[in-house]
């Protein structure tokens, strides 16, 4: 490709895509800290029988955790 063809490329993706302005109005920190704090830790029943569930797995067949680690 010759540098002519380069700068039409250039052209057209610039036109395509113009530039992002991503200048914020305000800091976002302040709220998202707020929003982390008011969330509850809450951990429902089918957390801890999936826990419970792995662990017998994991009890009954211990190579299974070469299997588990290898997927995570």
């Amino acid at each position: 490709m010759s540098e002519q063809d380069h700068d039409d490329i250039r052209r057209l993706l610039q036109d395509a895509f113009p530039p992002v302005i991503a200048e914020l109005g305000r800091d976002l920190w302040p709220a998202m800290s707020r929003t982390l704090d008011t969330r509850s830790r809450r951990v429902v029943w089918y957390d801890w029988a999936l826990a419970g569930l792995a662990g017998s797995v994991i009890a009954a067949f211990p190579d299974v955790i070469l299997v588990l680690f290898y997927h995570l």
